[in-house]
């Protein structure tokens, strides 16, 4: 599929088309030397460590026909190069260009924390009756989301994105480029405090998905979060409400612990809040409530259901009968460094390394307990970043909800707070380290078989090697 000629794109672009061939083909999109394909058109992306310019010759032996520069460069042999002022602007302007192509549903998902579990449960979902486009992985930002937009197809019957953002208008932006119809928004928490500033930034930020969604679009929001009650409430198009709070119409019951295994719970549906037609092809009736359906999801933790519950507002609103709903979140994959749950020499391990903000970091505390039962439960824990000047309050915060642990290793100078927070608390078995090699150490001597150890830490804090040595060390000992 051809998806530009270059001289199309570059008038797209507000480019100028400097060297080439005006009727080289673009098949692809990549700002990756090393993921070109064949007919791709390799973006130029100018980056805090690399410079795509840099890898022009390298994407055109790989395949690129075309590239989008931003400054002039020396013409790798046979490839066609297309100026413009900011590559990553002008990828943008040809994602929206490639959208506006298909007449389908686009639904967004945005929120402080669970962006990308609710992405995929809800492509779990839909996938249940339709053709889905789903973002990859997390590529939720200003170059991913476009990624996402040129894999569009006639096929697709519905496209399913993840939103990030680490300021204002960035969202809104995306939203620009997507036109979702649908508007999901998680929570609003602390997460990217000191990029934005307040929280009443955040949340601004994360309603710009509402904002732009059209007349007859619906948002789905979460009614346990005060900031996402706010948006509903000032919202005057129709809004679905998810969660446990008595107003929600799609909620959960009856939750029942099983470990690695997952939830097993009751999705309840009421008839209140829905719009006046289904979103896709209504197969039950419409509206969808009263209703209730067993689930049994493979993800352990509450928050996780309440993730489930935004996916299957989302699936409701698109006329996914509720057994149907079952199955899609009862195939809800593991994604890796996130709760990931595993057995290693009698210790039960809880990989959630991937990041970390306060919302998440009491969620894993309160799975933590679950899972361990009346098992010990240990906690190793990493500084919280980009939380500005409601870091220390925030590491205490955490330190407090720690109580109930059986033993807490806090790692990194934040954590500090988290450590002394604990032991105020009245949680006896407490180390703080400044290194992994210390925590590896002291976790060593405090772990033994039956316990419940939890992993979790900020991107930069790389819990996940501290993860892989002691699961190294205890793989040594039980071979040995």
């Amino acid at each position: 599929m051809i998806l530009f000629r270059a001289a199309e794109a570059a008038t797209i672009a507000g480019g100028q088309l400097t060297a080439g061939d005006p009727m080289a083909p673009i098949s692809g999109v990549t700002t990756d030397s090393r993921q070109v394909s064949a007919g791709d058109l390799f973006v130029a992306v100018a980056g805090r460590q690399h410079d795509g310019h840099a890898f022009l010759s390298a994407a055109r032996q790989a395949g690129a026909t075309v590239a989008l520069v931003g400054r002039g460069t020396e013409q790798p042999p046979g490839m066609t190069l297309v100026r413009v002022a900011d590559p990553v602007a002008a990828m943008g302007m040809l994602a929206a260009n490639h959208r506006r192509r298909f007449d389908l549903p686009v639904v967004g998902i945005t929120g402080s924390v669970g962006k990308t579990a609710v992405k995929d449960l809800t492509g779990g979902v839909l996938g249940q009756d339709y053709r889905v486009l789903l973002t990859e992985g997390n590529l939720n930002t200003e170059i991913g989301v476009p990624l996402t937009l040129f894999r569009l197809t006639d096929r697709h019957e519905v496209a399913v994105l993840e939103m990030g953002m680490r300021g204002l208008g960035q969202i809104a932006a995306l939203a620009d480029m997507a036109l979702p119809l649908v508007g999901v928004i998680t929570n609003v928490g602390e997460a990217h405090l000191e990029v934005l500033g307040s929280i009443e930034r955040i949340a601004t930020a994360k309603a710009e998905l509402l904002a732009a969604l059209p007349p007859d679009g619906v948002a789905v929001v979460n009614a346990d979060n005060a900031w996402t009650r706010r948006m509903a409430e000032a919202r005057p198009g129709p809004t679905i409400r998810f969660g446990y709070a008595p107003d929600a119409a799609v909620t959960a019951c009856d939750l029942e612990n099983r470990a690695e295994e997952g939830t097993r719970w009751r999705l309840v549906v009421r008839e209140w809040g829905w719009p006046r037609r289904c979103l896709g092809r209504p197969t039950g009736r419409w509206p969808p409530g009263p209703a209730e359906q067993e689930i049994n999801l493979p993800l352990p933790g509450r928050h996780q259901v309440e993730n489930a519950l935004a996916a299957a507002a989302v699936g409701l609103l698109f006329g996914i009968r509720p057994e149907a709903i079952a199955r899609g979140l009862e195939a809800a994959p593991r994604t890796g460094m996130r709760l990931a749950i595993r057995r290693v020499a009698g210790i039960t391990v809880i990989d959630d390394t991937y990041n970390a903000s306060p919302a998440s970091m009491l969620a894993a505390l309160t799975t933590l307990q679950e899972v361990a039962g009346s098992g010990r439960a240990i906690a190793v824990l990493g500084d919280m970043l980009e939380l500005g000047s409601e870091s220390r309050e925030a590491h205490h915060q955490v330190g407090a909800a720690c109580a109930g642990l059986q033993g807490l290793i806090a790692l990194g100078d934040r954590a500090r707070d988290i450590a002394a927070a604990a032991r105020a608390a009245g949680l006896r078995s407490v180390t703080a380290c400044r290194r992994s090699e210390e925590a590896l150490a002291e976790l060593a001597t405090m772990v033994r078989a039956g316990d419940t150890v939890l992993f979790k830490g900020s991107r930069a804090m790389r819990m996940e090697r501290l993860l892989a040595d002691f699961l190294a060390g205890r793989e040594g000992g039980l071979a040995s």
